[in-house]
């Protein structure tokens, strides 16, 4: 009669097996008891003559050897199983190595790390992922967290065609399409390519020139390279995006401004660089969205049914779990919309959609008290644009205010809003656009329309009728179209102009006014600020102006990129990249290896391993090599990371 009701599978040649749903043992494979489990105690597989085990009383973990005995104390936040005489452990939110003698071998060094099954160590420091051979020593280290980018002892990176795979020093071995893990192999799916990773070099020795790093220091330098901001006391920070940073102390997280005082306290648990003025946080029990002022917001899709933002006049109510609901006023108590309707969605801003039991849709606006009753099959609100779009009975479309006054009978097949304040209309499969008071502004005549806000206040509607194809411009904050007369399609845009591709093979650039600026047959590249960028046919690009002007037409360079900035601009050749001004003047005395795109008249330079930064002129405010590490100007500033 079998004695165990349930069990594991071998690991190591030791398995646990449970009497009951409490106690249990572990046998080796010749069916021997070895040990009697401790009930108050949950053990993981055996690795390396060794069991990882938690202790529920102490809420830490520790180690028992293959007799059940207690040979690493349970004093451990976070434990990991062991691969041959190491394991990974954490204290602190920081990982560390410890030997199976219970000794503390490396402190907790790593924000994130992993152990592969030959024993490398991969950790991130917060700055680089270094890679350690089996003594613990470092090998190679790259840019950036890639501890998830580590498949056995491979690095796999996306490279310009499918995958590179690397072995832990950095060295290419190939590339494959796309791969399949199987274990011990990686199979490539394009080539059909069978890897091997056991064959993958595991003997790579120590770089002398690397150590392993567990502090460093954050500054902010001007475009002088002068400290703007020195974060010691900071253990890091991320560069500014749209005013402000985030920083880290003692792994919580808030942001500076760009005098370097704190304008949104420390204390998440995580946070984001900040993108169209909101950014996203986390709290020990939620995820959330802020503003620069650190108030909380919501999300672009309205709240969900029977929920309200606490910062709502307004609230929705409800008679029960499955009851109608209705509204109240928030600082009164009192309500203003009887709990009559199966659904009430708060939409901001004293909006609220409406469903009956027949499922109709209106909507209620508590400002002014004005409903509409549910009689459309569907609503569409815009709280920021102040319309509603409704769908009849006879799927027509058309639009209210938030007062319910009819904007426009329904009376097309469709409509959708594209920017804000602005829709396209659908009317027998021809497409046009409206406004939010209901003019027509494109007539609905049109096979397709594509509209694209390219600058603030200023969109561009593309129309295609047959084979023609013209521009309309309209300025969103004076409602005036700014010219309808311009033919083509929109292949590029500027601060103020717009280019156009033409049916007679011509490119136009022309203003937002209709006027044409500069034509060419040369194929258009890029566009930036008040400069643009052409390639001519036998392959040599250069810069044109919003006034005509070309310049570095006649260049010998391999290539140039944009942008331009107070007339400079980044050029390589075979050697590599420097900057050269729009005279033809090469300003670099030195070429870089690889460089990033200027920046409040900085670019960010790395060769042979070094970081700097080097301006117009071509001048060194920080020197390669005397940093370990920085990123790219945002907001007048570069961030720069040394070693401690």
């Amino acid at each position: 009669m079998n004695q165990y009701y349930n069990g594991y599978d071998f690991s190591d040649g030791m398995v646990q097996l449970f009497k009951d749903s409490y106690d249990s043992v572990f046998v080796t494979k010749d069916g021997t008891v070895a040990f009697e489990a401790d009930s108050d105690l949950s053990y993981e597989a055996f690795k390396a003559g060794r069991a990882v085990v938690y202790n529920y009383e102490k809420g830490q973990y520790g180690y028992v050897n293959e007799s059940g005995e207690t040979v690493i104390p349970f004093t451990l936040d976070e434990a990991y199983s062991f691969v041959g005489d190491y394991a990974l452990y954490k204290e602190l939110g920081k990982y560390g190595v410890i030997d199976n003698n219970g000794k503390f071998v490396m402190l907790p060094t790593f924000k994130a790390a992993t152990m592969t099954e030959d024993g490398f160590v991969v950790g991130f420091d917060g700055v680089f992922t270094v890679f350690l051979n089996k003594d613990l020593e470092p090998i190679h280290r790259m840019p950036g967290d890639q501890t998830s980018s580590v498949w056995s002892n491979l690095i796999i990176e996306s490279g310009d065609e499918g995958y590179d795979y690397k072995d832990f020093s950095g060295r290419v071995l190939g590339n494959f399409n796309d791969y399949w893990d199987l274990g011990d192999y990686m199979f490539d799916s394009g080539s059909g390519q069978l890897i091997d990773s056991s064959q993958i070099a595991s003997d790579l020795p120590a770089d002398e020139n690397l150590s392993i790093v567990s502090e460093y220091s954050y500054k902010f330098i001007n475009s002088k390279g002068e400290v703007a901001i020195d974060l010691s006391g900071y253990d890091s920070a991320n560069p500014f995006s749209e005013g402000l940073a985030v920083v880290e102390k003692n792994g919580k997280f808030g942001y500076i401004d760009t005098t370097g005082k704190v304008v949104i306290p420390i204390k998440y648990l995580a946070a984001s660089d900040f993108y169209s003025g909101e950014a996203s946080v986390e709290t020990v029990s939620d995820y959330l969205y802020i503003n620069k002022l650190g108030e909380t917001v919501e999300s672009d899709y309205g709240y969900d049914n029977g929920e309200t933002s606490e910062d709502s006049d307004y609230y929705v109510i409800s008679t029960g779990y499955y009851g109608d609901s209705g509204v109240a006023n928030r600082k009164t108590d009192k309500i203003v919309l009887k709990a009559e309707y199966s659904s009430v969605t708060d939409y901001g801003n004293g909006i609220f959609e409406l469903m009956d039991d027949n499922y109709n849709y209106g909507f209620f606006n508590a400002n002014t008290g004005t409903i509409v009753t549910p009689a459309y099959e569907y609503i569409t609100i815009y709280s920021d644009s102040g319309t509603v779009l409704v769908e009849s009975e006879d799927s027509l479309y058309g639009m209210l205010d938030f007062n319910g006054k009819v904007i426009v009978e329904p009376k097309y097949d469709y409509i959708t809003e594209v920017v804000d304040g602005l829709y396209e209309v659908q009317k027998d499969y021809s497409y046009g656009i409206i406004d939010s008071e209901g003019q027509v502004l494109i007539i609905p005549e049109f096979d397709y329309i594509y509209s694209d806000e390219v600058i603030e206040d200023v969109v561009v509607f593309s129309t295609e009728k047959g084979t023609e194809s013209h521009i309309m411009i309209y300025n969103e904050k004076t409602k005036k179209v700014l010219s309808d007369t311009l033919e083509g399609s929109a292949i590029g845009y500027g601060e103020s102009f717009i280019v156009l591709s033409n049916m007679n093979g011509l490119n136009t650039v022309a203003g937002f006014d209709g006027s044409k600026l500069y034509e060419t047959k040369d194929y258009f590249v890029d566009a930036n600020g008040k400069y643009l960028q052409f390639e001519t046919e036998s392959g040599t690009d250069y810069v044109v102006d919003t006034n005509g002007k070309t310049y570095l037409e006649n260049n010998k360079f391999n290539d140039i990129y944009m942008p331009v900035e107070e007339e400079h601009i980044i050029f390589s050749n075979d050697d590599g990249y420097g900057i050269v001004n729009l005279s033809g003047q090469v300003t670099t005395e030195q070429i870089y290896k690889n460089v990033s795109f200027i920046n409040a008249g900085i670019m960010s330079v790395y060769d042979k391993g070094n970081f700097g930064y080097v301006n117009l002129s071509g001048d060194d405010i920080i020197e390669s090599g005397s940093v370990d590490f920085l990123f790219n100007f945002t907001d007048g500033l570069g961030l720069i990371i040394k070693a401690e």
